[in-house]
């Protein structure tokens, strides 16, 4: 599976690539972005089956690149990261 991770703190990055990782051989992360913009960039050039990001990030937060995405037609699937705790925000991303 080809995966693409949004992340704009380096810890969380490391933690979340180096999970994806110990799961199995068929995970591939195919790229990483530090802030929104770049990964709208790097999705449509190297097209992964999954992006994982943050929902705040500089520049485009997680629920607008999804939207941009979408807007796009990729077909991608999105797993939002975060550790924001207000319902409406869980609320919008459903």
């Amino acid at each position: 599976m080809r995966i693409l991770i949004a992340e704009d703190e380096p810890r969380a990055m490391r933690g979340l690539k180096n999970l994806i990782l110990s799961l199995s051989g068929e995970h591939q992360i195919v790229a990483e972005a530090m802030d929104g913009r770049q990964a709208l960039e790097l999705l449509q050039q190297t097209k992964p089956e999954v992006v994982f990001t943050d929902l705040k990030m500089p520049y485009m937060d997680g629920m607008a690149l999804i939207r941009a995405a979408r807007a796009l037609e990729c077909q991608t699937e999105f797993v939002l990261v975060t550790a924001y705790e207000e319902f409406e925000v869980a609320r919008e991303a459903l």
